[in-house]
């Protein structure tokens, strides 16, 4: 018999040490809003699915498919919520507690397993008590009283069981800490990386010879989030500017196209890395959809 037990109470992770997940009460009529919503969104994430990858650090996904991590460790407690939604404490909005949400999150029980249906959450969502928020009714606009925020149309990862699901490794690591599941690139992946059309290195030997942990870590996660392919070198120039960052150019690249130079020092490497690296970089970045070529370990799993 096909079991579902109905749960859908809407939780927030942050990152407020000992407190990384919270019960947002809501009103009858709007639990009832926010769970035909997730059901609506869950359908939707699976829409048009064909087949799902398990992620090895490299492969960014089409538009078809999902990638999947297996085992993942739920060091948060998230399932335990969706099983005991009471003994989770409530969320207060105090001392910028908005301000601390991760993601926002609930699931339901079916046929034994937990399934938990999570969406991204940054400030942008924020909705200010000292700002003026305009809400529309019958045509007329009123003000919007006091602090709240406003949910995704999109999930950005779905947990079952025991599997993690999604399709962008930038987003997911905005929710959760991912260092365990990031592998170090080898010295193909190093080479492979020098070669990048957009990148022109001082000394693509010295820097593969000399890239540490921190290096091949973030060489994975670089090639993981497409940025190099997203963006041309002149755009991220531009906006590393904003960072009190100069990212030096040269027309090398084919057809004269612009390329990032990369230095010999160290130190230097590392800041144009944590730069291609942050979180606040995609989203400027990216005001248009790209579809990257992806490469492929054709292994079983």
């Amino acid at each position: 018999m096909n079991q579902l037990t109905p749960s859908f109470s809407l939780f927030a992770l942050t990152n407020i040490p000992g407190m990384r997940v919270m019960r947002l009460p809501l009103s009858q009529e709007v639990q009832s809003g926010v769970t035909e919503l997730f059901k609506a969104q869950e359908y939707e994430f699976y829409q048009g699915i064909e087949e799902e990858v398990r992620f090895d650090g490299m492969y960014r996904p089409q538009e078809n498919e999902l990638l999947y991590i297996v085992n993942f460790d739920d060091v948060d407690g998230i399932k335990a919520a969706i099983l005991r939604p009471q003994g989770v404490p409530e969320f207060e909005q105090k001392g910028g507690a908005l301000e601390s949400i991760k993601a926002i999150f609930c699931g339901y029980i079916k046929n034994g397993n937990i399934r938990v249906l999570l969406q991204g959450f940054d400030r942008r969502r924020i909705i200010t008590a000292g700002g003026f928020a305009l809400v529309q009714n019958d045509n007329i606009f009123g003000r919007f009283e006091g602090g709240g925020l406003t949910l995704d149309n999109k999930l950005t990862a779905v947990i079952e069981d025991d599997n993690l699901k999604f399709s962008s490794f930038h987003y997911l690591r905005q929710m959760f800490d991912m260092s365990a599941y990031c592998r170090e690139a080898s010295e193909q992946d190093l080479k492979v990386f020098v070669q990048n059309p957009v990148l022109q290195f001082a000394d693509p030997q010295v820097f593969i010879d000399t890239a540490d942990s921190w290096v091949k870590r973030k060489v994975i996660l670089i090639q993981q989030s497409g940025i190099l392919d997203l963006c041309p070198a002149t755009r991220i120039a531009a906006t590393a500017k904003y960072c009190d960052l100069n990212i030096q150019l040269s027309g090398t690249g084919n057809a004269g196209q612009e390329r990032i130079v990369i230095p010999a020092d160290r130190q230097e490497v590392k800041q144009i890395m944590r730069f291609l690296d942050e979180d606040f970089y995609l989203s400027p970045q990216s005001t248009a959809k790209y579809m990257a070529k992806s490469r492929r370990v054709m292994d079983k799993y």
